[in-house]
């Protein structure tokens, strides 16, 4: 009974261990309001529909100089569907990066999607929506679109299959074939993410 929990645990934490370390943003929106500079978009980009992420957000004054306590003042919440579906965010002071906040969450569909960041930031009013799009932030990609040679089901599709194929009677199986897809998924991000962070190094080092 205890196996397809452990597995299960297994397969989370490498998933976390693999995807959310934040890595140098590949495309966010840079806009000015007010006084302020605010810098939007996902912590891992490209980002992939079903696997955990979160709003990037960086505050910097006038001066250039980041925006600390902003978790106090500000608030934020995730839209899709034109606003037919919302999400608050709970913003996170990023560890050692002053004037950067992650409002963590797991995008579950492929497509645009809508950070709105409202509050005060120094005592100015902030209401500002950011959606991804060309020239700003990626928008969320299906994953099946990434994956070579065979494509990892989802977890959800791992549920519904198996639930079809046991009609419902046996949870504890879909948690081992649930964690083994989280696990092979995380590898294969997990490697991607080395990959880009080496590639990353030895641009610095060239220039």
């Amino acid at each position: 009974m205890r196996r397809p929990f452990v597995l299960f645990a297994i397969g989370v934490l490498a998933l976390a261990l693999g995807v959310l370390a934040p890595r140098e943003a590949l495309a966010h929106e840079r806009r000015t309001v007010g006084n302020y500079t605010f810098i939007v978009g996902f912590m891992n980009e490209p980002a992939l529909a079903y696997y955990p992420n979160a709003l990037d957000l960086r505050v910097l004054d006038a001066g250039g100089q980041p925006v600390t306590g902003l978790e106090q003042t500000l608030r934020a919440e995730v839209i899709v569907g034109g606003g037919a579906q919302r999400r608050e965010l709970e913003l996170e002071p990023a560890f050692n990066q002053p004037g950067r906040y992650f409002g963590y969450f797991i995008p579950t569909l492929p497509g645009d999607y809508t950070f709105h960041i409202y509050g005060q930031v120094g005592g100015q009013q902030v209401d500002e929506t950011f959606t991804s799009g060309p020239g700003r932030f990626s928008a969320a990609e299906d994953p099946a679109e990434l994956q070579f040679p065979r494509q990892v089901p989802t977890t959800l599709e791992l549920l519904e299959s198996r639930s079809q194929e046991s009609g419902g009677e046996s949870s504890n199986d879909a948690l081992v074939f649930v964690a083994l897809g989280i696990g092979i998924a995380a590898l294969a991000v997990a490697s991607v993410d080395a990959g880009l962070r080496v590639r990353d190094a030895m641009r610095r080092q060239g220039s």
